[in-house]
């Protein structure tokens, strides 16, 4: 929902979406991975959603040994949150850290340099979710057959998180015009 409330709220990218799904998605045709591996927009998409609206509040890790973060000694057993809207807002990490730029996370683009750990909406390492490659499949497959057939739009106020163990959307008042 929060990819397809950025979709709408920025036809810009909706559109260049669209134009790459045209240009890489035979009509009619299933869609294996190797036509998603060419979909280099749309997994920006994604991660400019993330980025913009985390799933889930923090990370946290508890250290199995101790560590200096930003010259201060952090002991073994404490455990460190990562606060990912935090992160995700930061200048230094994100230039125009408001504005939606899917774009700055093609590495095509000479301005790109965000650093990978800076955005782990499935965590990383031995913890990582499970369901990772799963969920990733089906929200770009569904992106792909909803932005292939509407355009999307909304209409009233923005959307919301709402915290419900994970972020959740707070209304929908999306509204789908069919492409022609």
């Amino acid at each position: 929902m929060f990819n397809l409330f950025c979709l709408a709220k920025n036809p810009e990218a909706q559109e260049k979406l669209y134009r790459e799904i045209q240009e890489v998605v035979p009509a009619g045709q299933p869609i294996g991975d190797k036509v998603l591996n060419r979909m280099h927009y749309l997994r920006a998409v994604v991660k400019e959603t993330f980025r913009v609206y985390p799933t889930v509040p923090n990370n946290l890790r508890k250290l199995d040994r101790d560590i200096v973060l930003s010259g201060y000694r952090v002991p073994a057993k404490t455990t460190v949150f990562m606060v990912d809207d935090v992160i995700s807002s930061l200048p230094e990490y994100y230039p125009e850290p408001e504005v939606y730029k899917p774009e700055r996370w093609l590495r095509d683009d000479e301005s790109s340099s965000v650093q990978p750990f800076t955005l782990l909406p499935f965590g990383y390492g031995p913890r990582m979710c499970i369901g990772r490659r799963f969920a990733e499949q089906e929200l770009h497959l569904g992106l792909i057959r909803i932005v292939q057939n509407f355009h999307v739009g909304w209409a009233g106020e923005d959307m919301k998180q709402v915290n419900r163990m994970v972020f959740a959307p707070d209304r929908d008042t999306f509204v789908f015009s069919e492409r022609t």
